[in-house]
């Protein structure tokens, strides 16, 4: 039964098992089993089983499994199983399984299975497919494209098979490179 026990003025429920228990105020639960336990003020869950415990505030899970177990505040998780365990305060998941089990905060993978084996590391921006998908821990990385990262460490920058910086003040161009200096410098390839 939606919103059947503790449901909260203005919150809504729609689907078998959507907002069950605890559903707070203007929280909204479309699909059978979304914000099934403990949803949260203004939280947002549409699709089955889509936050479908614990979703704490201003969150927004959508798709299969989105944020399907402990969604923090301020987080989105977008896609079939996106965010789907334990997502970090403010991080953005938007994907097949991006950022599966990320536990962390403000993280942001835009892409399918993005990221979606980190499990400790926080201020990650990982965009494309399978990008990081070979890390499990690391802060203040990003990928775009590319999956050069290395597992464990932070400030690394990685764009497609161009470019990689390991954040400690080694970088890598694959690519002819043009380097000038100067206000009449040009560059030769």
């Amino acid at each position: 039964i939606a919103g059947q026990f503790n449901q909260e003025c203005g919150a809504i429920a729609i689907g078998g098992s959507a907002g069950n228990t605890g559903q707070s105020y203007c929280a909204v639960a479309l699909g059978y089993g979304a914000g099934n336990i403990d949803q949260n003020i203004s939280a947002i869950a549409i699709g089955l089983s889509a936050g479908s415990n614990t979703q704490n505030f201003n969150a927004i899970a959508i798709g299969f499994l989105a944020a399907n177990s402990n969604q923090s505040q301020n987080a989105i998780a977008i896609g079939t199983s996106a965010g789907a365990e334990t997502q970090g305060v403010q991080s953005i998941a938007i994907g097949t399984n991006a950022l599966y089990n990320a536990t962390r905060n403000e993280n942001t993978a835009i892409g399918t299975y993005a990221g979606q084996h980190i499990t400790t590391g926080s201020y990650n921006i990982l965009i494309g497919h399978m990008v990081a998908n070979n890390m499990t821990t690391g802060t203040a990385n990003i990928s775009i494209g590319g999956d050069n990262l290395v597992d464990g460490l932070d400030n690394q920058i990685s764009i497609g098979s161009a470019y990689y910086f390991n954040g400690d003040g080694y970088s890598q161009f694959n690519s002819d490179l043009g380097l000038g200096l100067g206000t009449e410098a040009t560059a030769t390839y």
